[in-house]
C-alpha cells in the first residue's frame, strides 16, 4: 500500500509540473497578455454574415473578378465521410449572397495556393492537392506546381506545369510593368521542410521565367512561406511568414519583422531600417494597402500555431510606407483570433473595404464575412 502511495504520489508531481510549469500550455492564459482584447483602433468593423453557404474553411485563395468577391478552394473539415479539401468556387456581389460556380473543379481539393487576376481570367497556382476521390490520397507528393485559368469560375483549363518548382503557401501578386500587367510568385514551401527564397514571373501564366536576384537581396528576402504580401506601385512589400531559420536561431528576432520590399522594375530586395512592430513573428495574416497606409492584421506566433489570441500575434498595426514606421492601430483585432483567411479591397457599391473572409478561429474553419472601413467624419 505504501508503495501505491509513492507512486501515485510520484505521478501527481509529473502532473503537476507539466501542467503548472510550462509555458503557453500550463499557464494558459499566464497574464492579460492573452484574451480577446476588444478592437478600439480608426477602422470600423462590420459583421456582414456570421455564416454563408460555403463551408467554413481556411488557407483558401480569394480574388476580385468581374465586379464580385470569389473564394476558391481551401480545407473545411465535414467529418470523415465528406471530402474536407474543398475544390468549389464561389462569388458574391455583395458578401452575403454567394453563388457556387462549381464545386468539383478540376485542380481538386487544394490548400495553400495562390490565385490573382489578369485582364479577364482568374489564374490558380500550386498549391497542396488532394484528390479525396482518386486512390492517391494518402500519397504524400502533393505540391504542386501547375497553373490553371478560367474567365467564369466555372471552366478551368490547365496552362503548364510551371518550372519554379512544388511549392505551397507561396504569394502571388500581379504588378504593372511597362504597360504589361505581370504575375510574381515569391517564395513557399514544400514537403513542410524546404522553404523558398526565390522570385518568378510571367505574363501570361504559361511562360515563366525566375527573377535573377543578386546573392544579396536573396538572402535580404529570405527562405519564407506563409507571409503578408501586397503591392504598392511596383514595389512588392512582403512580411514575416515562416521560415526554416528560426528554428535554428539564425534568424534575428527583430530583423525578420522589418519589411522587404522588391522593386519590380530593378529586380532588387531591400530591408527596411527601422525594427518592425515590437511583437512577435506571425505567418498565416494578412496585409492591405487601404487609406495610404499598410494594415497589417492578425495571424499565429510562428513557432506555435496554437497561440492567435494574445497581443504579440493578435494586435492590428499599421506601416506608413513614406516614413519607414509602424504605429499600433490597436491591441485588439475586429474579427478575432485567426490564422489562414483571405483579406481583398472591394466596394460593394457603398465604398472600398477591407473584406475579410472566412479563416481558422478557435471555433474551427469559419465561413464568416466582415468589413473594415474608415468612415468619414461629419
Amino acid at each position: 500500500m505504501k508503495k501505491n502511495r509513492v507512486v501515485l504520489f510520484g505521478l501527481t508531481l509529473i502532473l503537476l509540473i507539466v501542467f503548472t510549469g510550462c509555458d503557453s500550455w500550463s499557464t494558459y492564459p499566464p497574464d492579460n497578455k492573452y484574451g480577446s482584447t476588444e478592437y478600439d483602433g480608426e477602422l470600423t468593423w462590420t459583421e456582414v454574415s456570421s455564416s454563408n453557404d460555403w463551408v467554413g474553411r481556411y488557407k483558401h485563395a480569394s480574388v476580385v473578378f468581374n465586379d464580385a468577391l470569389w473564394i476558391l478552394g481551401g480545407y473545411g473539415y465535414q467529418g470523415v465521410q465528406k471530402d474536407s479539401y474543398l475544390e468549389d468556387v464561389w462569388y458574391s456581389s455583395d458578401g452575403q449572397t454567394w453563388e457556387p460556380a462549381t464545386m468539383d473543379a478540376p485542380w481538386h481539393g487544394r490548400t495553400g495556393h495562390a490565385v490573382v487576376v489578369l485582364g479577364d481570367r482568374m489564374i490558380l497556382i500550386g498549391g497542396y492537392a488532394v484528390d479525396e476521390e482518386a486512390s492517391n490520397t494518402h500519397d504524400t507528393d502533393h505540391y504542386m506546381n501547375d497553373v490553371w485559368q478560367s474567365t467564369d469560375g466555372e471552366n478551368w483549363t490547365k496552362l503548364t506545369d510551371a518550372p519554379f518548382g512544388k511549392r505551397a503557401y507561396h504569394s502571388a501578386v500581379v504588378v504593372e510593368i511597362g504597360g504589361v500587367d505581370t504575375i510574381f510568385v515569391i517564395g513557399g514551401m514544400k514537403y513542410g521542410t524546404y522553404y523558398y527564397d526565390d522570385i518568378w514571373k510571367s505574363t501570361d501564366g504559361e511562360n515563366w521565367s525566375e527573377v535573377s536576384l543578386s546573392e544579396e537581396s536573396r538572402e535580404i528576402l529570405g527562405r519564407r512561406s506563409g507571409m503578408a504580401v501586397t503591392k504598392v506601385g511596383s514595389d512588392i512589400y512582403i512580411q514575416g511568414g515562416y521560415t526554416p531559420d528560426y528554428e535554428i536561431a539564425q534568424v534575428d528576432k527583430d530583423d525578420w519583422k522589418k519589411m522587404r520590399i522588391f522593386d519590380t522594375s530593378t529586380g532588387v530586395v531591400e530591408k527596411t531600417s527601422r525594427p518592425g512592430y515590437p511583437y512577435s513573428n506571425r505567418a498565416l495574416m494578412k496585409m492591405v494597402p487601404y487609406q495610404g497606409k499598410l494594415f497589417l492584421f492578425s495571424g499565429v506566433e510562428i513557432r506555435r500555431e496554437y497561440d492567435m489570441d494574445h497581443r504579440e500575434v493578435y494586435s492590428t498595426w499599421t506601416y506608413h510606407h513614406t516614413s519607414d514606421t509602424w504605429v499600433l492601430d490597436s491591441d485588439g483585432s475586429g474579427f478575432g483570433p485567426r490564422r489562414g483567411y483571405t483579406a481583398e479591397l472591394f466596394d460593394d457599391g457603398s465604398g472600398e473595404k477591407i473584406w475579410i473572409l472566412g479563416g481558422w478561429s478557435y471555433s474551427g474553419p469559419e465561413n464568416d464575412v466582415y468589413t473594415a472601413e474608415v468612415e468619414a467624419s461629419l
